[in-house]
C-alpha cells in the first residue's frame, strides 16, 4: 500500500480470499493486518476510517497508494458485485508483474555492472595507455596511419560524444514527455500505439481491461448503455472514461455496440469479431470474459519472450564494446611491430 507494504499483490489476494470465506470487508481488512502487516497499524486505521465514513474500498485503496489500474478494477467490482474474485485476480496480476520486474532486473544487472567496469577500463586506456603509445611513437619516429589516428581520436572524444548523446536524449525525451502530457487520454494512448515493438502489448492491455470489466458489468444484469455509463463515471482510468463517453454518443444515434467499437484503434481486431459473435449468440458477457483471459495469456507469453530477447541484445552490445577495447590495445602494438620490422 504505502512504502512499508511492498507486496501489494499478496495483500489484495489475501483480502479477496477472506471475502470469499464469508468475512465482511471490515473484518477481512482487520484480519489481514493482524496476520501479516502488524507494523502498519496506522494504515489499517486509515483504511477502516475511510470505510466507516462511507468511502468506497477503491477510494481507500487509492489513498493507500494502490496503483490506479487496480483501483479501477475494484471500482467496477463495487458495481457488478464480484469483489472477492476481482481482488484475487488483481493481486495475482500484481504478483506476476513483480516477478517480471525481478526477472528483468536479473537479466540486466550483470550486463550493467560489466558495462560500468568496461567504461572504467576505457577511461584508464585513454588516460594512461594511449599517452604511452604517443611517447613510444615519438621515440621511434613512427607516424600512425590515418585509420589508426581516427581510431585514437574516436576513443579520445568518446566521453564528450557520450555526454552529447545523453544530452540529446534528455532534451528529446523531455520535449516528447511535455507534449505527451498536454494531450487528452485518448491522444496519449494513440501516441503509445505508434511505438514500435510495444504497440501490440499496449493494444492487448487496453483490450483485456475493457473486455473484462464490460463482461462483469453486463453479466451483473446491466445493459450495454448502463455498463458504459458506469465506465464513464469512474475517474481512475481517464482513457476508458473518454472512450465510454464517445461510445455512448454513438449508441444514442442508433449505432450498435460493435459499430461504436470500430472507431477506436486501441483494441485488437479480434475484439470486434468477439463482440459481433457474442451479440449473435446472445453470449456477449461470457465471450468478452473468455477473450480477456486470452489477452492476458498472450501478454504473459509476450512478456517472457521479450525478456529472452533483451538479454542477447545487451550481451551483443557488451561484446562489441569489449572488441573495441581489445582493438584499442592490440592495433597500435601491431602497427609498432610492423614499423620496426
Amino acid at each position: 500500500m504505502r512504502k512499508g507494504v511492498k507486496d501489494k499483490g499478496t495483500f489484495l489476494k489475501r483480502l479477496g480470499e477472506l471475502l470469499s470465506y464469508g468475512y465482511s470487508l471490515t473484518e477481512a481488512i482487520e484480519f489481514v493486518f493482524i496476520g501479516h502487516y502488524q507494523k502498519q497499524e496506522l494504515l489499517k486505521r486509515k483504511m477502516l476510517s475511510h470505510l466507516q465514513n462511507g468511502s468506497s474500498l477503491s477510494e481507500a485503496l487509492k489513498d493507500g497508494g494502490m496503483p490506479l489500474h487496480v483501483c479501477s478494477q475494484i471500482y467496477f467490482a463495487e458495481k457488478h458485485g464480484r469483489m472477492a474474485e476481482t481482488l484475487v485476480s488483481a493481486g495475482e496480476y500484481l504478483n506476476a508483474r513483480q516477478k517480471d520486474r525481478q526477472a528483468l532486473m536479473k537479466v540486466m544487472t550483470y550486463p550493467i555492472v560489466l558495462l560500468f567496469i568496461l567504461t572504467g577500463v576505457l577511461i584508464l586506456l585513454k588516460s594512461v595507455l594511449f599517452p604511452q603509445f604517443d611517447i613510444l611513437y615519438s621515440s621511434l619516429g613512427y607516424t600512425p596511419d590515418s585509420h589508426l589516428r581516427f581510431f585514437f581520436l574516436l576513443i579520445d572524444k568518446l566521453p564528450f560524444l557520450t555526454i552529447v548523446f545523453l544530452g540529446f536524449l534528455l532534451i528529446t525525451g523531455g520535449t516528447v514527455y511535455s507534449r505527451y502530457h498536454s494531450h487528452t487520454p485518448l491522444r496519449k494512448a494513440e501516441f503509445l500505439l505508434r511505438l514500435p515493438f510495444l504497440s501490440r502489448y499496449f493494444r492487448l492491455f487496453y483490450t483485456q481491461f475493457f473486455s473484462r470489466e464490460m463482461s462483469f458489468l453486463l453479466n451483473s444484469g446491466m445493459s450495454i448503455n448502463q455498463a458504459l455509463t458506469e465506465v464513464g463515471k469512474q475517474s481512475y482510468r481517464p482513457l476508458f472514461k473518454e472512450i465510454a463517453d464517445r461510445m455512448i454518443q454513438e449508441l444514442r444515434i442508433g449505432k450498435s455496440f460493435s459499430e461504436s467499437i470500430e472507431h477506436f484503434d486501441l483494441f485488437t481486431e479480434g475484439l470486434l469479431e468477439v463482440i459481433r459473435h457474442g451479440e449473435r449468440r446472445g453470449q456477449l458477457p461470457r465471450e468478452l470474459f473468455i477473450y480477456s483471459q486470452f489477452c492476458v495469456e498472450t501478454l504473459e507469453f509476450g512478456g517472457k519472450r521479450l525478456l529472452t530477447v533483451i538479454q542477447p541484445v545487451v550481451f551483443l552490445f557488451i561484446g562489441g564494446f569489449i572488441l573495441v577495447i581489445y582493438f584499442s590495445i592490440m592495433v597500435p602494438l601491431f602497427q609498432v611491430m610492423q614499423s620496426l620490422g
